[in-house]
C-alpha cells in the first residue's frame, strides 16, 4: 500500500476552498440582492411613500440566490404601466403578462420602471463578479 504524506492536508484544503468559495458566492448573491433593492427603492415613484417603503430583498436558493420586489397590489403597473402605455422591456413579457388586466377599464398610466432597471444593473455587475470568483478555482 502506497501513502502520499501530506494528502490530507491537500483535500483538506480543497474543502476548505469549497466552503470558502460557495460563502464567497452568497456574498456575492445578498450584495447584489441587497443593492438592487437599495436603487429599486430609491427609484421608485412616491405619491404616498407606501410603494418605496413595501421595497424588500430576501434570500433564496440557500444563501446563493435573491428576491427582491414590491409588495403592494398596484406595485407591477407602476413597473410596466397600464393601458396603452404599458411598456414591457424585452425579456419580461411572462413576468408582466400575469398583471394583465380583464380590459373592463382604459386606465392610462405611463410606466415608472425602477425594479427591472435596478436588477439589469447589478445583473451585469453580479455576472461580473462570479465569473471573476470562479476563475479562482
Amino acid at each position: 500500500m502506497m501513502r502520499l504524506n501530506g494528502l490530507d492536508n491537500v483535500l483538506r484544503s480543497f474543502r476548505g476552498a469549497g466552503r470558502t468559495l460557495r460563502q464567497e458566492a452568497a456574498n456575492l448573491a445578498e450584495r447584489a440582492g441587497r443593492n438592487i433593492e437599495a436603487e429599486a427603492v430609491l427609484n421608485a415613484p412616491v405619491d404616498t411613500g407606501k410603494h418605496r417603503q413595501s421595497g424588500s430583498y430576501e434570500p433564496t436558493n440557500n444563501g446563493m440566490g435573491a428576491k427582491v420586489s414590491f409588495s403592494m397590489a398596484y406595485s407591477p403597473y407602476l413597473e410596466f404601466g397600464t393601458g396603452g402605455l404599458v411598456n414591457v422591456p424585452p425579456g419580461f413579457d411572462d413576468l408582466a403578462s400575469q398583471f394583465r388586466g380583464a380590459g373592463g377599464r382604459q386606465i392610462n398610466l405611463p410606466a415608472r420602471p425602477h425594479l427591472i432597471p435596478a436588477f439589469l444593473k447589478h445583473r451585469e455587475i453580479y455576472y461580473n463578479d462570479l465569473k471573476r470568483l470562479l476563475s479562482r478555482l
